[in-house]
This record gives C-alpha cells, sequence and structure tokens, in this order.
C-alpha cells in the first residue's frame, strides 16, 4: 500500500518550532508491503519500509475569493500505474507563482526512487490565475493518468473552472495539454453554504471499471461542487454537486503548538489526519 501525507501544514505559519529548515513542509509518500497488512492485534511491521518525499511550496497562506477555509492546503493524491511502473503524486504549490500550479511527481514502484528529477507541471500558464485542489485516483486501462483541478483566469475573480490534463505518462517531464471540463464558471463569492470549507479540500475523480485485468477501462469521471444553478437563481441559492458526483467534506483538527500537522490519502482512496512530532 502506498500513502501519501502532507507534513506541516498550517502549522508552518502559525509555530516558530515549525518554521525551520528540519520541520520543512513536503508531501511524503510510503510503501507498505502485502506481509505488513496481515489483520493481526500488533502489527507485523512497525513502520513502512519505503519512505519518499517532495518539497512543498505551501499555498496554505493564499487568499482565494470565496472560499471560507482558512488555510489552503496541500494535500496529495495518488494513484499507482503498474504498466509504467510507478506510483504518482500530485498537488497544487506555489514554487512557479504564488497562486498556484498542478505539481507531477512518479516514482518507481517498490523503491520509491524518483522517476523525474523535478517534479512536472500539468497546468499551461494562466497569465496569473489561480490553480488548486487536483483530483487524481486511479491510472487508466493504459496505464496513463487523468488529472483534474480547479482553475480561474485571474486573482481578482472567484469564477471558477475546472479544467484537466487527460492521458498523461506517470513519467512525463513535459506539460501536457489542458482540457476544460466545465463550459461555464462558477462564482464562488454568491456561495451561501452552511458548511466549512464550503468547496471541500478535493474534488475528486475516478476511471471506469472493468471485470478483466486491469480491473479499469479509459473512462475518465470527475466530481466537483460548483454554483452554476440547476434551479431558479435567488435568496436560498446554494452549492451544487454536479451529477455523476459526490461531494467531500473533510473534517479539521485542532492545532496543536507541539506538533505539526500531517494529512494524508492511500490508495485505497482512503483519507486520514495525524499529528507527527
Amino acid at each position: 500500500m502506498y500513502v501519501g501525507y502532507e507534513y506541516n501544514w498550517a502549522t508552518n505559519f502559525f509555530f516558530f518550532q515549525c518554521m525551520s529548515s528540519r520541520t520543512r513542509t513536503g508531501d511524503y509518500i510510503t510503501f507498505t508491503p502485502r506481509h505488513c497488512l496481515k489483520l493481526a492485534a500488533v502489527a507485523p511491521c512497525a513502520q513502512p519500509v519505503r519512505r519518499n518525499r517532495a518539497n512543498v511550496i505551501s499555498m496554505d497562506t493564499a487568499f482565494i475569493p470565496g472560499y471560507n477555509r482558512f488555510p489552503a492546503n496541500d494535500f496529495p493524491r495518488l494513484a499507482v500505474s503498474s504498466r509504467f511502473g510507478t506510483v504518482s503524486m500530485v498537488w497544487n504549490d506555489s514554487r512557479f507563482h504564488p497562486n498556484g500550479d498542478i505539481l507531477l511527481q512518479s516514482f518507481t514502484l517498490g523503491s520509491l526512487q524518483r522517476v523525474q528529477r523535478r517534479p512536472t507541471v500539468l497546468d499551461r500558464p494562466h497569465n496569473g490565475g489561480l490553480t488548486m485542489m487536483p483530483a487524481l485516483r486511479v491510472a487508466t486501462r493504459s496505464g496513463l493518468l487523468d488529472v483534474a483541478w480547479y482553475s480561474r483566469s485571474s486573482v481578482r475573480t472567484a469564477d471558477t473552472s475546472v479544467k484537466a490534463a487527460i492521458g498523461v505518462s506517470p513519467r512525463a517531464t513535459a506539460t501536457p495539454r489542458n482540457i476544460f471540463i466545465t463550459n461555464r464558471t462558477s462564482d464562488w463569492l454568491v456561495n451561501n453554504s452552511d458548511i466549512v470549507p464550503n468547496f471541500g479540500d478535493y474534488i475528486d475523480a475516478v476511471v471506469s471499471v472493468t471485470n478483466h485485468w486491469p480491473f479499469v477501462g479509459n473512462t475518465f469521471y470527475i466530481a466537483w461542487c460548483d454554483l452554476i444553478p440547476v434551479l431558479p437563481a435567488g435568496p436560498a441559492r446554494r452549492e451544487h454537486c454536479r451529477a455523476r458526483s459526490l461531494a467531500l467534506a473533510a473534517t479539521a483538527g485542532i492545532l496543536n503548538p507541539e506538533y505539526c500537522y500531517t494529512r494524508h490519502s492511500d490508495t485505497s482512496g482512503g483519507k486520514a489526519e495525524q499529528w507527527v512530532n
């Protein structure tokens, strides 16, 4: 099993002891082999057998108009490609501009050696707009990756689209072509939501299944929430989750000054949160 998690999220600007080079924010990936996953009162393995990381220039201090949760996040999303012998991780990152790009870093199965020398940018230049919350879960039958994300053409607007890069090789080193999933933008500033975060911590994606190896097809399904109305707009206008989709609502932890916060997701689709020293 492969697990990805973001280390030192939010604590990297709240607590002085989490601001040093020893606690640098990063997206980690671990590998735990099958023999460690036996159901037992005491786990056969004390910890994962392999671990690696990608350094993250975090977006957790970014101000995102219309998004009612602070801080934002850089949580990693994982997918295994048996055909390419890789496990890949995507996340949003502000190293190239402060309002984000979607980055891809792949690792070899088992050894977790980096495939690319440096992360690959998946989103095309958007003239200073905003890119965040990538969705990735399963490689296609061909072993390729379909990745979607929220996108804005400018930081001066809350009008939000969903874009994607389709059929990306896990070993890619060049930015792929991008397409629009939505044909209309959604204005997050007019949202009337009774939850926090109002647009979740994720959008989500999945690939169609088959009854033979590798048990997936080549059809990509993407789920998100937006404000394009399915009913006439009015005082009670609320966000909608698109048809064929599920809304994901994350739970929030209470910050503890003695620890640096971590969120993780694994290749089984599970998500959890924990504190690590």
